[in-house]
């Protein structure tokens, strides 16, 4: 398990890397999911056989009912390592296509090289901040 927090503007994101095994998904992910205001979702796009295990890890999270409704930024990451990638299709590959009451959007990312993990962080940060104006309070709880 990895830490870090970033600032964004009003915002203090600290992202737990918390693995997807699961041994930490039914020990650690309620304890250190709680008081978050968004979520980012990251999947290795480099390995299609691991999806359906990436679609039941997101469900689960996704459970919690204390992450009801919090805006989801996925995270299609390795597009460095992927020529035909469609990112359009992850919701549906995720099973986040319908039915959910909150922001979602995939981002094209690579780890290795930068791309789009910025423009993830601020679309979230962005939404964060607007449902903190809807109630008054300006979010600046942790956020996985």
């Amino acid at each position: 398990m990895n830490s870090e927090t970033i600032h964004i503007g009003k915002v203090r994101f600290t992202a737990w890397d918390l693995g997807g095994q699961l041994q930490f998904r039914k020990n650690l992910w309620n304890m250190y999911t709680k008081n978050s205001v968004g979520l980012v979702f990251v999947i290795d796009v480099s390995d299609p056989k691991r999806y359906p295990e990436a679609r039941l890890a997101l469900s689960q999270m996704l459970q919690l009912s204390h992450l009801q409704n919090l805006p989801l930024a996925v995270f299609a990451n390795k597009v460095d390592l992927v020529e035909d990638l469609v990112e359009k299709d992850f919701p549906n590959i995720l099973g986040i296509s319908k039915g959910l009451q909150r922001e979602v959007k995939v981002f094209r990312t690579s780890a290795k090289t930068g791309e789009g993990i910025i423009d993830g962080i601020y679309w979230l940060s962005d939404l964060i901040l607007i449902d903190s104006q809807k109630i008054g309070t300006i979010a600046s709880t942790p956020a996985s």
